[in-house]
């Protein structure tokens, strides 16, 4: 049985102060973008809707969801990798840890995440997505760096340079055979979400 995931990496998010993160909503050009995936045909009728809870991502699954009348499912699994230490420009000691971890999967700041540990939160929720959905065509709105860690470990070609010049928004089709990824593409999006 084929489960069908489409992995979403959220648009393009506005820029607010430090701890503001999870309402951080789309800009303007993001919302464009967002409503631009509904020219995708896979990705209408899909059966299900997962999401991490920040706003960027349930506001970039929203106009597909509402067009296909699907209820939001919110996993916390979902989410970021945790870079931890202080905000980017803040007086982080260490600048370039998240070049780093790509070299040491395993390399993590005191308070943070591995890209190991990243990936294998990813696989969990995924797994739980398909058993969820079986034979279904499920869509799951994360994050950049949470989705190319996961996606690194199926495909190679993800590096730091990849994660950081993903599009805002990007799409990932991962097809599961039982719950063995089979096959992994990135879409290629249209002129209205890109």
């Amino acid at each position: 049985m084929i489960t069908t995931v489409y992995l979403i990496r959220h648009s393009e998010k506005m820029r607010l102060e430090h701890g503001t993160d999870r309402i951080q909503p789309l800009t303007v050009d993001g919302e464009r973008k967002a409503r631009g995936l509904l020219d995708i045909p896979e990705l209408r009728g899909a059966d299900a809707a997962w999401s991490s809870p920040f706003a960027r991502t349930i506001s970039t699954l929203r106009y597909l969801m509402e067009a296909d009348g699907l209820t939001l499912r919110l996993d916390e699994r979902l989410r970021e990798l945790d870079f931890g230490g202080p905000p980017p420009g803040v007086g982080r000691p260490d600048q370039d840890i998240r070049a780093r971890q790509w070299l040491d999967r395993d390399l993590r700041h005191e308070d943070g995440e591995s890209l190991n540990q990243c990936c294998a939160r990813m696989a969990e929720v995924l797994a739980d997505i398909v058993r969820a959905h079986p034979g279904q065509t499920v869509l799951a709105g994360s994050h950049g760096a949470a989705i190319c860690a996961y996606v690194s470990s199926l495909v190679e070609g993800i590096d730091d340079t990849y994660a950081k010049t993903l599009p805002q928004p990007s799409v990932f089709r991962l097809r599961f055979e039982g719950e063995r990824v089979s096959e992994v593409e990135r879409l290629t999006l249209p002129e209205s979400a890109r």
